[in-house]
């Protein structure tokens, strides 16, 4: 991510929650983008995430997967294209 990016991205999430599968994955590299937008080396994104992993192990913990593939089939929500990024987010709302 470019700083420019990274710097546009911060403004935009600014008093937003966001929704993420396993999201701790995804706050490492928005951590990172923290750091190099402002040359803190201990700097953290620190918007407040729901993580549909965590949700999911909470309230099904008998299921034996949690992966976003095995959750859609299970909740009946529609497989639109894997790993592409406004189809996942899509089905991240749906999700949560």
């Amino acid at each position: 991510m470019s700083l420019h990016a990274g710097v546009r991205f911060l403004e935009f999430c600014k008093g937003c929650s966001l929704v993420a599968h396993n999201a701790s994955f995804d706050m490492s590299f928005l951590d990172n983008a923290v750091q190099l937008a402002y040359s803190e080396r201990d700097a953290r994104f620190a918007h407040h995430f729901v993580d549909t992993l965590d949700l999911s192990r909470r309230l099904h913990p008998e299921k034996r997967s949690h992966k976003v593939s095995t959750l859609i089939v299970d909740y009946h929500i529609a497989d639109m294209e894997e790993h592409r990024a406004l189809s996942d987010a899509r089905q991240e709302w749906m999700l949560y």
